[in-house]
C-alpha cells in the first residue's frame, strides 16, 4: 500500500541519514537516492519501499541515532 512515512518516522529517517549519509542508508534499504529524498520530503512511496525504510528504523544503529 502505497503511503508517505508520518513525522516520526521521517524525523528518525533524517536523523540516519544525517549519521551514515544518504547512499549508505539507501544501499541499506534497497531504494535509489532520489527514492531516499522523497521519502523524507514527505512523497508517497511505494509499500515495499516503506516497509523496507521502517524495518532499517529498527535497527540497533538507526535506534541510537
Amino acid at each position: 500500500m502505497k503511503a508517505p512515512l508520518n513525522p516520526h518516522e521521517t524525523e528518525a529517517l533524517r536523523a540516519l541519514v544525517n549519521q551514515r549519509g544518504p547512499l549508505a542508508v539507501a544501499v541499506a534499504v534497497g531504494c535509489s537516492p532520489p527514492t531516499l529524498r522523497a521519502a523524507l520530503r514527505g512523497a508517497v512511496i511505494a509499500g515495499v519501499t516503506r516497509t523496507a525504510i521502517l524495518s532499517a528504523l529498527t535497527t540497533p544503529e538507526a535506534r541510537a541515532a
